[in-house]
């Protein structure tokens, strides 16, 4: 998982990506946000195309752009492929 935190505007915006996949019909969504102790952890769940769908043959990079109302201290991202964390920096 990539993960970007941007502090712009007065906004904190989490992008979460997954990377390159080499068709459509690949997703990311957002499950669930928890806080334990000091960190937020971001559930998201990966959705892959069904071995029967159509999908385009196209290069995609699925995103997922999630807006907090504060900078944690700590974030984690959790999905059932991965999981990354970021620590603010003071």
């Amino acid at each position: 998982a990539l993960l970007d935190v941007n502090t712009e505007d007065n906004k904190v915006i989490v992008t979460v990506a997954f990377g390159k996949k080499s068709t459509g019909g690949y997703s990311l969504e957002l499950d669930k946000i928890v806080l334990e102790d000091d960190t937020y952890i971001i559930y998201v769940k990966e959705n892959t195309p069904d071995i029967n769908q159509t999908v385009t043959q196209a290069i995609t990079y699925p995103t997922l752009d999630i807006e907090l109302n504060i900078l944690p201290n700590k974030l984690k991202v959790v999905s059932s492929i991965t999981s990354e964390e970021y620590k603010r920096k003071n």
